[in-house]
């Protein structure tokens, strides 16, 4: 990025120095939504495996029940 900055503006390409700013911004713009998605992701995850194991809890408990009557 620095290299590439550095020789669009030396070069005095001002459409080059353009160029490389605005594919960092969205470069940048775009690794935040995508970090954005991994976490919601992970959450979904998270929320899912809690909902596993209440129901797995619940099916156990339901179990012992049968088991003593």
């Amino acid at each position: 990025m620095v290299n590439k900055l550095f020789a669009a503006y030396t070069s005095g390409d001002k459409d080059a120095l353009y160029s490389v700013v605005a594919n960092h911004a969205y470069t940048q713009q775009r690794n935040q939504e995508v970090a954005e998605q991994v976490q919601q992701l992970k959450e979904a995850e998270q929320a899912r495996a809690a909902e596993q194991l209440v129901e797995a809890q619940q099916a156990e408990q339901q179990r012992h029940r049968m088991v003593r009557s």
